[in-house]
């Protein structure tokens, strides 16, 4: 069984691209340009793939273990004081000149939770955590402190005193890894799962990606269509500029928190849509000569689980979403995610371990 992909809104960068322009061919506007796929690409061997068994096994099992140690329960400690390594758990209220400013506070009402901070981790500005090492568990303290003079997140905030007033609810004590039970599974991932189904869908998705791996290290791209490489680019770009503009920070910010050049930022983005688009060419080729493709049925229920997951109520608000991030239009997408996840399927039938 296939654990079913969940899209978010806070989606990883695509690795679509505009299908216009084959390698060496001009560009037509309004015409979608067949790839010369034999040009473009020199596949290996994916018919016959041998994956060492031991090593699909350690995957699988790094993969389950993590999922556990995410799920991790630690004790609560109430006394004591804080010291170097520690993970305490805080509520606080930032402010300048007697005014809290924004994104310098989180109190119970906004999250009952509290914000698990480890101490020595650099989450925080230079100097919060270090000013926690040695106050008691249970207390409320001021923190004096002042922003680096470069601060992109908010510009007005940089060089500026602040005073944080923290308290300090608790610790994390001993850790409690939970076990692989068919209770957990049903809870944390699935409710259709059992732990013996989900290890072999684990185990399934390691040989998925081991078997895609073989095939991609034993291909080698030859040409990348200019025009599709072009549009990769500015898609990732755009992406990037999408999520920082969210984060209230601009890309002259970015680039000099980054210490990176704008002719350098370009080169790093060309850089990785040509990592990206080697990915799609190598799938679509075989695709192509293997005619796997994706149906509309297919796409519809892939498309139901994407407006149920982020509560769009029709594909327009789906096209919107996908639009903002990605500037392609929901179907496009999925469509492609569809086809490399058929392409990984397909591979994996052509596995032999040893």
């Amino acid at each position: 069984m296939k654990l079913k992909r969940k899209w978010i809104a806070t989606m990883c960068i695509a690795v679509t691209a505009v299908m216009v322009g084959g390698c060496g061919g001009q560009k037509k506007e309004k015409t979608v340009e067949k790839i010369d796929y034999d040009k473009c690409v020199t596949l290996g061997d994916y018919k016959n793939i041998s994956l060492e068994s031991s090593q699909i096994d350690s995957q699988a099992k790094l993969q389950i273990d993590q999922v556990l140690q995410n799920n991790s329960t630690f004790d609560k400690i109430t006394k004591g004081k804080v010291a170097e390594g520690d993970t305490v758990n805080i509520f606080y209220v930032g402010k300048m000149d007697g005014t809290a400013f924004e994104g310098g506070t989180l109190t119970e009402k906004e999250q009952p939770e509290g914000y698990d901070l480890k101490i020595g981790g650099g989450q925080f500005i230079p100097g919060f955590e270090d000013a926690l090492i040695g106050k008691k568990i249970g207390e409320t303290c001021d923190i004096n402190l002042t922003f680096p003079e470069s601060y992109p997140s908010n510009p007005d905030l940089a060089g500026k005193p602040v005073v944080f007033t923290v308290t300090i609810n608790s610790k994390q004590g001993a850790e409690h890894i939970p076990e692989l039970t068919d209770e957990f599974v049903k809870e944390k991932i699935s409710e259709t799962e059992t732990a013996e189904s989900y290890q072999k869908t684990i185990r399934e998705t390691a040989v998925e990606e081991q078997a895609w791996s073989y095939v991609y290290e034993a291909s080698k791209i030859n040409e990348y269509p200019k025009q599709k490489l072009k549009d990769l680019t500015q898609r990732m770009s755009k992406s990037i500029s999408y999520y920082l503009s969210q984060q209230g920070v601009s890309m002259e910010q970015y680039l000099e928190a980054q210490k990176m050049s704008q002719e350098d930022y370009d080169k790093q983005m060309e850089e990785s849509a040509k990592q990206n688009l080697g990915n799609m060419l190598i799938y679509e080729a075989i695709a192509e000569k293997e005619k796997i493709t994706v149906s509309e049925e297919e796409y519809q229920e892939d498309l139901k689980a994407v407006m149920e997951n982020n509560n769009l109520k029709d594909e327009k608000a789906a096209d919107e979403m996908f639009q903002s991030y990605y500037g392609k239009n929901a179907k496009d997408i999925l469509m492609d995610d569809l086809l490399n996840n058929k392409v990984k399927e397909y591979l994996a039938g052509n596995v032999t371990e040893k």
